[in-house]
């Protein structure tokens, strides 16, 4: 027979299965949006998008980073990293995004540079060993890296 206590936590359970389905909900989104972009930052090659998303014609976005990109798949995105090894070369010590991005916006003032885009890039050189992770972040605080031969030493 169901008593009290089963009606509890059965309504528990049930609200513990709608945060999680919320949460899910909710990473999908932002996953959606990093996609988008991250391709929009290609088509405006590395750069902030400047339309909105729901003004954006997305199978256009598509086409136009794959011509973009060319044959080696990089386009845009190689002179980013480019851009990225050149402000990370300038570091001292431990960096983050954050350093990164003032370096970019000291060195190339005029350009608008895709948050997102860069902390995938860091995250890539990192994976590639370029860089390495000394601290992974959590929540708010964002990822500190250091230049891998300052780690080896």
């Amino acid at each position: 027979m169901i008593d009290e206590k089963d009606i509890v936590r059965l309504r528990t359970e049930a609200e513990r299965q709608r945060r999680q389905a919320i949460q899910a909900a909710d990473a999908k989104y932002a996953a959606d949006l990093t996609a988008i972009d991250t391709v929009a930052a290609l088509v405006n090659g590395g750069h902030t998008q400047t339309a909105p998303v729901q003004q954006m014609d997305i199978p256009q976005m598509v086409r136009n980073a794959q011509h973009h990109a060319g044959k080696n798949g990089n386009g845009a995105v190689a002179g980013l990293r480019t851009m990225i090894r050149g402000a990370i070369s300038r570091q001292q010590g431990k960096f983050s995004i954050s350093e990164i991005m003032n370096d970019l916006g000291r060195v190339h003032p005029a350009e608008g540079f895709n948050r997102t885009l860069i902390s995938g890039e860091l995250w890539s050189l990192a994976r590639r060993g370029e860089i390495q992770t000394v601290e992974k972040g959590k929540g708010r605080l964002p990822n500190v890296y250091t230049k891998r031969k300052e780690a080896e030493v």
